[in-house]
């Protein structure tokens, strides 16, 4: 069997759907030559995908593809690909856009060389200098100016109270049953973050939302690129913090109290432990709701 541009079906390209390999041949001008399913990632799959180009050197690049349908809380692939172009832009580490898929969830990226699991690196020192650079990753997305970064798909930029109302109605959303009833522990929940938005009127910045270990990639000491930006939004600079903590409980970080220390200094935000609860609380009812939506199930707001 053959698939596009006369291409053999061979190392992994026939488990990716024939428009996408055509659609990826068209983009880059060159045939597809393999194609290798990284783990993990769920219903949003990440591929190695090489090319042939005319000397018969390969060129390497990455694809983020989604077949099926994903959580709402989720952005497209097109709207994460606008943030992550706008952070390059901006002079922030992450992965360089090559292309965006008109209509399927697809995007064509760089291939950016490292590690993900920072439990992985075995030796204490290089675990530092990692942590380190991540958290001058994060300082320095949370020094930029939201207005300056081209990501119209967000919206305006309103104060962090606004955009944590919006974001508790789209929990609610997200959670409601056929029925219009929701879980009494979202509800709860949803409820008491209304209830306590914290009186912030600080600066909002662009936050990764599921920020820390496992979210970043490295290599030799240093951050290579921050990755998976699907769950990015406007607010206050706490929320990344709060994301962050939970993340350390799943994947070691080096001492959290340390790193804090000097996102405060590097970033200019002053740390208030309140408000870091509050938006862990925020964290864990998001996640609550990060299933995917049935077909015909949703529900408008009441």
């Amino acid at each position: 069997m053959v698939l596009a541009r006369g291409v053999e079906v061979a190392d992994g390209i026939a488990e990716l759907p024939r428009d996408i390999v055509s659609w990826l041949e068209e983009t880059t001008g060159l045939p597809l030559i393999r194609a290798l399913r990284i783990p993990g990632g769920g219903v949003r799959q990440g591929w190695f995908v090489d090319f042939r180009q005319p000397d018969g050197s390969t060129r390497e690049l990455f694809l983020r593809h989604s077949p099926e349908p994903e959580s709402p809380a989720f952005h497209r692939l097109a709207t994460e690909a606008e943030i992550v172009r706008a952070l390059g832009e901006a002079g922030a580490r992450v992965a360089k856009v090559h292309a965006v898929h008109p209509t399927l969830e697809a995007v064509l990226q760089e291939r950016v060389e490292g590690g993900t699991w920072f439990s992985r690196i075995h030796d204490p020192d290089e675990q530092v200098r990692v942590a380190q650079d991540f958290i001058r990753q994060l300082a320095y997305v949370h020094r930029l100016d939201p207005s300056r970064l081209r990501v119209p798909s967000l919206g305006p930029v309103r104060s962090a109270r606004e955009h944590a109302l919006e974001r508790i109605q789209a929990i609610r959303d997200r959670a409601r049953r056929p029925d219009g009833s929701l879980d009494p522990l979202v509800r709860l929940s949803a409820d008491w973050l209304e209830r306590n938005v914290p009186d912030y009127e600080g600066p909002v910045v662009l936050v990764q939302g599921d920020t820390g270990p496992g979210n970043f990639m490295y290599r030799d000491g240093r951050v290579t690129a921050v990755v998976d930006w699907e769950l990015s939004h406007w607010g206050d600079p706490m929320d990344d913090i709060a994301w962050l903590s939970l993340r350390t409980v799943q994947d070691t970080f080096t001492h959290l109290p340390d790193r804090l220390a000097e996102y405060a200094e590097l970033s200019g935000h002053k740390l208030d432990e309140e408000r870091v609860w509050y938006y862990r609380v925020f964290a864990e009812t998001t996640m609550a709701t990060l299933r995917p939506e049935e077909p015909g199930t949703r529900q408008p707001a009441q």
